[in-house]
Parts: C-alpha cells; sequence; structure tokens
C-alpha cells in the first residue's frame, strides 16, 4: 500500500463528507427545516433590503467559480497539495459587494 493511495481515499472520503453536508443542508433548506425567509429581509420590518441582493448573488456566483477553479486545478496535477489562490477580480467582485451592503446598511439605519 502506497502513501498516495492513502492520499487518495482520505480526499475521496472528504469530498463524500462534503458534498453530504451540502447536500443535507440544502435538503433541509427545501423541506423548510432551515427557514429561509430572513435571508434577504430584515428582522424589524420584514421587508426586502436590496443591499443584501447583490451581496448573495456575489457569494453563490463567486463560490461557484472558485469550486470550478479548484475542481480544474485538481484534476492538472495528480495529487493537489494546497488550494488555488483566489484571482485579483474574484476578490474586487466580492470586497465590491460587501462594500455595497455595508454601505446600504450604514444609509438605512
Amino acid at each position: 500500500m502506497s502513501y498516495d493511495f492513502f492520499i487518495e481515499i482520505v480526499q475521496g472520503a472528504l469530498c463524500i463528507a462534503t458534498f453530504g453536508l451540502i447536500g443535507s443542508v440544502v435538503y433541509k433548506m427545501l423541506a423548510g427545516g432551515i427557514p429561509l425567509s430572513g435571508l434577504l429581509a430584515g428582522r424589524a420590518d420584514r421587508k426586502t433590503q436590496l443591499e443584501r441582493i447583490p451581496a448573495l448573488a456575489a457569494a453563490i456566483v463567486l463560490s461557484a467559480i472558485y469550486l470550478a477553479h479548484c475542481v480544474i486545478d485538481a484534476k492538472a496535477v495528480a495529487v493537489p497539495r494546497a488550494l488555488p489562490d483566489a484571482e485579483p477580480w474574484m476578490l474586487a467582485a466580492a470586497l465590491a459587494s460587501q462594500a455595497l451592503y455595508l454601505g446600504g446598511k450604514f444609509f438605512r439605519s
């Protein structure tokens, strides 16, 4: 038994556990076990806060793009040793969405 085989087994187990956790959370969200009512609305007036929409969209899109980069980089090398660096434009987009969110929160109160 080689060291590389052990690493592949551990990576496979971690992948299964990660996707199992993601699947469990998504199932609970769809079944209503995790309430999503406050995701875009504030606590006081329960109206949709417009600054939350681009922050949520940026988080979902940038996460998916980074995950795709991780998968592509993992296929390029035999045994990946580290996560790839995020692209500068991804960091700028995340910063801009959070600045928009915080600016909306600041001017709303």
